[in-house]
């Protein structure tokens, strides 16, 4: 049901366009919430996360406007009351509130309690790290509707620095890395320091940053407490060539900053005694494959695999990892690709020694390396085989649900119309189980027919509905007559100089 909200003298209305609903208005009482239903009802809410959260339920319920976008749209509003009402009170303190709803939103910043504070608002002026705690600490805190609960919550943050301390840090140790880093920290590392218990003072802002994300990640400071131990001892350079090296492993930690990444591994690590950051990624590495299991199957590719007898699919997470130790190379670091199906690997054996080689789910061959990554006369055999097979996968780089045939095109009786790339993907594989596209020839006609078609060409590709017969593929025209079948189609010379461009490009 759609609403309207109308700000006027100091207060929220909220209504539905239709007039079937009394109206809902929402005011302020001293700096907290009043609503007053339909029935001349009036509920105070304190201003906080938990009582904003509680007056939208009551308010949505009392509307029937209770979907995400009158959410956002109600909760914006009242926080303009708020602000509103703050900036009348000449206690409104514009910087906090803006870094603060940057982080994470929270009305407590216009609640009287904040505002009237003997210390905490100058400090949340002039400290990050307090503007951090104010914005995240209704995160820990079970959420409350009553006004009591701002001056308890209020009360809790004049004592910010302790909430820093609260997993057993050592007081010394976090007011001394909060005055040189605190203001240039990430929040999440900030916050991160409350999860763990800091023995001593960090030596870089590097280090508050791992020591941090370790914290979010992994928030029982008993486990995180001999990782950290052996973190504080390394120098930021080493710490910071450990974040490079982590930067460069494709461990399926996508979407993660570096420092989160390594910080996800060393939390992985047992440490036992004095050992180096190296010595933690390698563990964190070990734990890593521990969760995902060594049988963890690779995904297979949709077509046959390669018939020559040389060549050897690595179908889970052990064979890979034990390729890369009897290669001696770090295929290992691509497994996450591998049982994502973005990549498939292969071993190759040959006279002049065996190889490894990595084929995208888009046929393309990324790369191919012998032991130590090193070329040997086995890597452009297996570059030209692999290149010959992987023509199969052509259609994966493409939209499959895209049409490949002209709208209302009919096929002839005892056919169906190849309509979508898919459709056509699987008719192709059809064909390859009679006849192998060994020289990419087959798949060549079916991209190029299908392309035809999509600019206009009134034709389409039909395949037979005879369960025997799935191989019987043929292009026709708009009258239903056939042109041409796929296992006798001819190969314009144009037609294969552009397919090896487009090999050698590959």
């Amino acid at each position: 049901m759609s609403f309207r909200i109308t700000f006027a003298g100091g207060q929220l209305t909220v209504e539905d366009h239709a007039g079937q609903r009394p109206a809902v208005t929402i005011s302020t009482l001293d700096h907290s919430l009043l609503v007053e239903g339909p029935d001349a009802t009036t509920q105070l809410y304190g201003a906080t996360r938990g009582g904003l959260d509680a007056l939208l339920q009551d308010v949505g319920r009392a509307t029937a406007t209770t979907t995400d976008a009158t959410d956002v749209q109600l909760r914006n509003a009242v926080h303009n009351l708020l602000r509103q009402n703050a900036n009348r009170s000449g206690k409104r303190r514009a910087a906090v509130d803006r870094d603060v709803f940057r982080l994470h939103p929270t009305p407590l910043v216009f609640a009287r309690p904040f505002l009237y504070s003997r210390y905490l608002a100058d400090d949340a002026e002039r400290f990050w790290p307090c503007r951090v705690a104010l914005a995240r600490a209704e995160e820990d805190l079970p959420g409350r509707r009553d006004v009591e609960f701002e001056a308890a919550l209020v009360e809790t943050l004049a004592g910010w620095r302790r909430l820093y301390t609260r997993a057993g840090a050592k007081k010394k140790a976090i007011n001394r890395s909060l005055a040189e880093f605190g203001e240039t920290a990430s929040a999440d590392a900030l916050w991160g320091l409350t999860r763990t218990a800091l023995p001593q003072k960090v030596p870089s802002k590097l280090h508050l940053e791992v020591i941090g994300a370790l914290g979010v990640i992994y928030p029982d400071p008993a486990h995180t407490l001999p990782i950290i131990e052996r973190l504080l001892g390394e120098t930021p350079r080493a710490l910071g060539e450990a974040v490079v090296d982590i930067d460069e492993r494709r461990l399926g930690l996508r979407g993660l900053h570096p420092v989160h990444r390594l910080a996800h591994l060393v939390g992985l690590a047992r440490p036992e005694g004095k050992v180096a950051v190296a010595t933690l990624v390698k563990q964190g590495l070990e734990g890593w494959f521990g969760l995902l299991g060594l049988e963890a199957p690779m995904v297979k590719p949709p077509i046959p695999l390669p018939k020559v007898r040389a060549i050897r699919f690595i179908d889970n997470l052990g064979g890979l990892i034990q390729e890369g130790d009897t290669m001696q190379h770090c295929v290992a670091r691509y497994h996450l690709f591998g049982l994502s199906g973005t990549s498939y690997f292969f071993h190759i054996d040959g006279p002049g020694g065996g190889a490894t080689a990595e084929v995208t789910h888009e046929g393309r061959v990324l790369e191919v390396q012998g032991p130590q990554n090193r070329r040997n006369t086995t890597v452009p055999r297996a570059v030209r085989h692999l290149r010959r097979w992987a023509r199969g996968l052509w259609v994966n780089g493409l939209d499959k649900t895209q049409p490949v045939a002209p709208p209302g095109f009919v096929a002839p009786r005892g056919h169906r119309v190849l309509r979508t790339w898919e459709d056509a993907y699987a008719a192709y594989a059809a064909v390859c189980r009679v006849r192998p596209d060994d020289d990419g020839a087959l798949c060549m006609w079916f991209r190029r027919q299908c392309q035809l078609a999509q600019s206009g060409h009134r034709q389409a590709l039909v395949q037979s509905r005879g369960l025997d017969q799935q191989h019987e593929v043929w292009l026709v025209d708009r009258y239903g007559r056939r042109l041409e079948h796929a296992l006798k189609a001819p190969v314009p010379g144009r037609l294969l100089t552009d397919w090896i461009e487009w090999d050698r490009a590959a």
